[in-house]
């Protein structure tokens, strides 16, 4: 059986952070929610980034207020996503919110050449980041597990084997709690030393991952 190679998407082939931030900034225009922050500077959303799993946990950021506890989570989410939708009609919208990071700029021949090896697992919604893959050239459509996949099926894993993935070689992912949640899934897990997470004494360059990347190819 060929092995598949499951890679992150935001933080570890692109940087998504301006794209998050002007789609909470259209929410704030749009002056839907009292008591939601209009000062958030990108600086400061840039060092909350690392504390994001999902979009609703922007709300702990622009409110203040846990997530959980919020009475308008459901509402919000809605405005999010509704902002992200047209922000996507933009011209130019994956070139100008997603810039490749240096990793995707690296495995980018291996992408192409064997992009059946590839599966793209990720809590953003399946069509931005089908956006910007294409935009670069990557056709994965049909190999993208997004937020709609992972919340039907309870988790990152489940999502995996519901999409017939049932052998993973590595797993690559910028968020140490991700790297660990597939360890009982993939034979090798690795975390990147770029991205939004804290990178750790493990975490790996881009320059050493790729070329794990093209041997476990080879």
């Amino acid at each position: 059986m060929k092995a598949n190679i499951v890679l992150d998407f935001d933080g570890v082939l692109f940087d998504s952070a301006f794209e998050a931030y002007s789609v909470c900034q259209e929410v704030v225009a749009s002056k839907q929610f009292k008591g939601m922050r209009s000062d958030v500077s990108y600086v400061e959303f840039s060092h909350y980034r690392p504390n994001v799993r999902n979009a609703e946990d922007f709300i702990d950021l622009y409110f203040g207020l846990d997530n959980a506890l919020h009475p308008q989570t459901t509402e919000f989410l809605d405005a999010f996503f509704a902002s992200r939708i047209r922000l996507s009609k933009e011209v130019d919208y994956a070139g100008k919110y997603f810039p490749r990071c240096e990793f995707f700029n690296l495995i980018y021949p291996l992408l192409l050449s064997s992009s059946q090896r590839f599966y793209i697992l990720s809590t953003r919604d399946k069509g931005s980041i089908d956006a910007a893959l294409k935009h670069s050239g990557i056709n994965l459509t049909d190999r993208i597990i997004g937020q709609d996949s992972i919340r039907i099926s309870g988790n990152k894993i489940n999502a995996l084997r519901d999409a017939g993935v049932e052998h993973c070689q590595l797993y690559v992912d910028d968020m140490r709690h991700y790297v660990d949640e597939l360890e009982s899934f993939s034979k090798l897990t690795l975390m990147a030393d770029w991205g939004y997470g804290h990178p750790d004494q493990d975490a790996c360059s881009p320059v050493t991952i790729s070329k794990i990347v093209r041997f476990i190819l080879d």
